[in-house]
């Protein structure tokens, strides 16, 4: 009895000096210990989470799949994964988590042994770098379209002008009042006004 006393000190001590939080539940997922660590990851006092179901930690979404994972300890499948919980103040904790079944002298499924650690703080910087990514890959894309815009401005510009110096060339020609002359000058019309487009164009991609 001494020495098993000696050795649940030790335990706790190893529990409570961990970095990582610690849970333990039994065969109905209840919390049968969680140390400091544990408790400050989620907000709350020790006692306040001692006896209280695994599933009130998380969210409906959560539930489901701690539910699954439960299924698979008492199947006596040990594993690590990441699982997003809920802070007492309403807030996500995305957590790695590697859990073990914990067994009987027969091999009947009493609980389940939890070493967790706060992943939070990377989670936010990944989803940080993704944005920046996207934000990097958006500006490349805007100015390959700023580049091509240019491009096709600067050659329907080329192709206006001589569509305008020929006309105005058949204008010098053309006998005034004849119907030939009336086409031309909407020719020039539609040519001026797609010129003062290519010119919009060129004036968006900072090349006006």
């Amino acid at each position: 009895e001494a020495a098993l006393a000696e050795n649940q000190k030790r335990y706790q001590l190893i529990a409570e000096t961990a970095q990582e939080g610690v849970w333990v539940i039994d065969a109905q997922s209840r919390t049968t210990f969680v140390n400091q660590r544990m408790a400050d990851m989620l907000g709350y006092l020790t006692t306040e989470m001692m006896g209280r179901a695994l599933f009130d930690f998380m969210d409906e979404e959560g539930g489901r799949l701690a539910k699954a994972n439960v299924e698979r300890r008492k199947r006596g499948i040990a594993e690590s994964h990441d699982f997003r919980f809920k802070h007492k103040n309403g807030s996500d904790r995305w957590t790695m988590v590697s859990t073990n079944p914990l067994v009987d002298a027969q091999g009947r499924y009493q609980g389940s042994l939890a070493l967790v650690t706060d992943i939070t703080e990377r989670r936010q910087q990944e989803q940080e770098r993704r944005k920046l990514e996207a934000r990097i890959q958006q500006a490349q894309k805007l100015e390959s379209l700023g580049i091509m815009a240019a491009g096709i401005a600067h050659d329907f510009n080329n192709l206006l002008q001589a569509i305008l110096g020929h006309t105005e060339l058949a204008l010098q020609d053309a006998p005034a009042g004849s119907p030939q002359r009336e086409s031309l000058q909407e020719i020039q019309k539609a040519a001026q006004r797609a010129g003062l487009i290519s010119s919009q164009m060129a004036a968006y991609v900072g090349q006006g």
